[in-house]
């Protein structure tokens, strides 16, 4: 039964995005625990390793099919990943999706030590 569901969930990754094949599964596993509503740690790990265009993928796909659950997802990457990169990628997606509240852009500033990203939040 396991199988099954992983290897229906590959398949969403092939669509998603289908010119690198390594990370299929890794985007797969993410978004079914998204969907199922897994915890945030556990599908930023699913992805940890996934390149970042890959990861833009899966959160675009995210955010048009499951935009409750990735809303959690990405405001718990913006205020709580050990990244800067992933924060502040994620309050980006929030703001072009006008998910981006206050609290979490004040947040991701206040953990942003680059000068040129806390510029760009500041005006987000």
């Amino acid at each position: 039964m396991e199988e099954a569901l992983e290897w229906d969930w590959l398949g969403l990754g092939r669509r998603i995005y289908p010119w690198d094949w390594v990370y299929h599964r890794h985007l797969g596993q993410a978004l079914r625990l998204l969907e199922e509503g897994g915890a945030v740690d556990a599908i930023s790990e699913a992805l940890e390793e996934v390149p970042f265009e890959e990861w833009e993928a899966a959160v675009n796909f995210a955010l048009k099919r499951h935009q409750d659950e990735a809303r959690h997802f990405l405001g718990w990457v913006a205020t709580m990943h050990h990244d800067d990169g992933w924060r502040f990628n994620a309050a980006r997606h929030l703001w072009e999706n006008g998910l981006l509240t206050e609290s979490i852009r004040q947040r991701v500033m206040e953990l942003e030590a680059d000068p040129e990203a806390r510029a760009i939040l500041a005006e987000l």
